[in-house]
């Protein structure tokens, strides 16, 4: 997996740190709109995917001043606009009616610098920016599905931190991809149908048409007795993969790949690295709520 730390200024520089993140990681990119400065500021990105499937994402922040628009189709014609990109949430929507397509976004502050986390593989791409001590972070990419593997198409996940028509920062409502609301995520399941998220901070509810395990158990037996004696040590801390689960049909629907809620969050704090195994994971938090629902935790392979 390849990962960028670096900082910023505009989306811009966020959309070109992505861009070079993920050409580095061996994706090829289809360029579909320039700025006046000629610089790249849309683009569809191949990724060599999983089992049989390739992935397709596209990125674009032109002519948005600091939004960057998000979405994902099953394959790439040159000759056909976004819009008309097979299995693309903007066909969906249109294909069904919808005249004002409205799609996930993510959205970081305007000429005032920020810091990333960038995180690539060959199925997936997460972005974490932190403006001042406020979190978002962005999921675009492949699940892992709860079915045997190349089974059926690998069920694709996109989320930002607000919609395209929806608020900038810093007054976007959800933060993460873990709260999955207001038009942020949407899941392509494999049928090929996509579903909208609704899954409410810190607490989201189990009943809703997408949600999120484990932040909707509710459940404190998931958080371990804490050590008092010891309340720093890494063992005190419980991992478990998150997962995506739609109802109206019910279906667990695949793992968010390398993401993980973590437990023992009187003891986190954002940025941390943790060391399991011999493996590495960085823990962030949604915006600044420090809640014990709130964190999640990501893989450094």
């Amino acid at each position: 997996m390849a990962y960028t730390i670096n900082s910023g200024n505009n989306i811009l520089d966020l959309f070109q740190a992505i861009e070079a993140t993920l050409i580095g990681a061996g994706w090829s990119e289809a360029v579909l709109a320039t700025n006046e400065a000629k610089v790249t500021d849309a683009a569809v990105f191949t990724g060599k995917g999983s089992g049989n499937d390739k992935i397709y994402i596209y990125l674009s922040c032109h002519e948005t001043k600091d939004k960057l628009l998000l979405d994902s189709c099953v394959g790439f014609d040159t000759k056909l606009g976004i819009f008309e990109q097979p299995g693309s949430l903007q066909q969906w929507l249109k294909a069904r009616g919808y005249n004002s397509v409205d799609i996930p976004s993510f959205t970081i502050s305007t000429n005032e610098r920020y810091f990333y986390w960038i995180f690539v593989d060959s199925y997936r791409l997460i972005v974490v920016a932190r403006m001042s001590v406020v979190y978002e972070s962005m999921y675009l990419g492949f699940l892992n599905p709860i079915a045997s593997e190349r089974q059926y198409p690998y069920p694709m996940y996109m989320c930002g931190n607000t919609h395209s028509k929806g608020s900038d920062w810093p007054n976007n409502q959800n933060g993460s991809f873990i709260f999955p609301e207001n038009g942020a995520g949407w899941l392509r399941r494999a049928d090929g149908t996509w579903r909208k998220f609704t899954a409410s901070k810190p607490d989201p509810s189990a009943s809703s048409d997408g949600t999120i395990f484990p932040y909707n158990s509710h459940n404190k037996k998931l958080i371990p007795n804490y050590k008092e004696v010891d309340a720093v040590n890494q063992d005190n801390f419980l991992l478990i993969p998150i997962m995506i689960q739609t109802n109206n049909p019910v279906d667990i629907n695949g793992l968010l790949r390398g993401c993980y809620w973590i437990s023992g969050t009187r003891d986190i704090d954002a940025e941390r690295l943790l060391v399991y195994n011999g493996e590495q994971y960085i823990v962030f938090d949604t915006k600044e709520d420090r809640g014990a629902n709130t964190y999640f935790a990501i893989k450094l392979v």
